[in-house]
């Protein structure tokens, strides 16, 4: 991977979102913040990777989103209490 060098300023409590038009390396972006993120030492359980282009994705809508949640925290229910990381590429496509 070309490291991007942008600033992701994040404010606590609050989602980023990465907008740009296509072929720019958004989802490269987020593949290297979840790299630094485990080189600093957060664990790979603790962060969640979704591409809502995948096929097996068809047909979720908001209402999954929960579901997601729920299936997330079932392995490890401590996570709730941890600050974890959810990237979600290409949301768009969701229903």
């Amino acid at each position: 991977m070309t490291p991007r060098d942008a600033g992701l300023e994040t404010l606590p409590g609050k989602a980023l979102a990465v907008i740009g038009m296509r072929r720019v390396g958004k989802t490269y972006l987020c593949y290297q913040r979840m790299a630094e993120l485990i080189a600093s030492g957060v664990e790979r359980e603790r962060i969640l990777y979704l591409n809502f282009e995948d096929d097996r994705l068809f047909g979720f809508k908001l209402a999954d989103f929960q579901t997601l949640l729920d299936v997330f925290y079932a392995d490890d229910p401590e996570k709730k209490s941890r600050h974890c990381y959810f990237f979600f590429d290409e949301i768009h496509a969701t229903g």
